[in-house]
């Protein structure tokens, strides 16, 4: 009980304080959603996470023109819009790139995605600190 009130804690933790850095930028005027896409160019871009992060990070790069090819989550019923939703076990298609936006599993998810990819795989967390 006590190992998932911290790991409660730490998602709550770190995803407030991504959410916050982002913030903090935009008010600098410093966009580094569109930075990290004006720098890296990928055609096939997945979101893997559908919670708070990763609907913000969709509506971000759906306002950039930025593609998404399809959605990664654990729970396919949090699909959001109307992208291609998998499960991580599932055959899904390639991508250049996987976004994970459940920072507090990255390691864990990363694990698993790359037994099945060769994608790039990165964390919201990385694109947000930069």
């Amino acid at each position: 009980l006590l190992n998932c009130a911290v790991q409660e804690a730490d998602k709550r933790y770190l995803n407030s304080r991504t959410l916050a850095e982002w913030c903090r930028k935009q008010i600098l005027n410093i966009d580094p959603i569109a930075d990290f896409f004006d720098t890296n160019k990928y055609n096939y871009i997945a979101v893997y996470g559908l919670m708070e992060l990763g609907r913000l990070l969709i509506d971000k790069m759906e306002q950039d023109g930025v593609p998404i090819s399809f959605t990664l989550d654990n729970n396919r019923g949090t699909r959001y819009k109307d992208y291609p939703i998998y499960g991580p076990e599932d055959n899904f298609p390639m991508a250049d790139l996987i976004i994970v936006t459940p920072i507090v599993y990255y390691d864990e998810i990363t694990k698993v995605l790359s037994d099945r990819t060769s994608s790039m795989i990165v964390s919201i967390e990385d694109i947000i600190f930069g």
